[in-house]
């Protein structure tokens, strides 16, 4: 009986002639990899410029805390308690 189509050609451990020497990945021959350049060193970053920022200034304004109140009023996170205060009741009368 003839073996199907569709079944594998015997091998003889020979290659054909005219068959690629590169290994073959999923979708045929891989490509030879080529050295690459070694690339050079970036330039150095300049120092960002504007007004120096002193660790010991007050951290925000009244107007911008109370924006970010408004904000976290309407944030889905509101019920998060920062740390040092007391939490709150689940619901009045609790």
């Amino acid at each position: 009986m003839d073996a199907p189509d569709n079944a594998p050609a015997e091998t003889t451990g020979d290659r054909l002639e005219g068959a690629p020497t590169a290994p073959l990945g999923p979708l045929g021959p891989l490509a030879p990899v080529e050295p690459v350049e070694p690339l050079e060193p970036a330039e150095p970053v300049a120092a960002p410029v504007g007004p120096a920022v002193s660790p010991t200034a007050p951290a925000a304004s009244a107007t911008s805390a109370t924006a970010a109140a408004s904000v976290r009023a309407r944030s889905p996170m509101a019920w998060v308690v920062p740390p040092g205060l007391p939490p709150r009741p689940s619901h009045p009368g609790a």
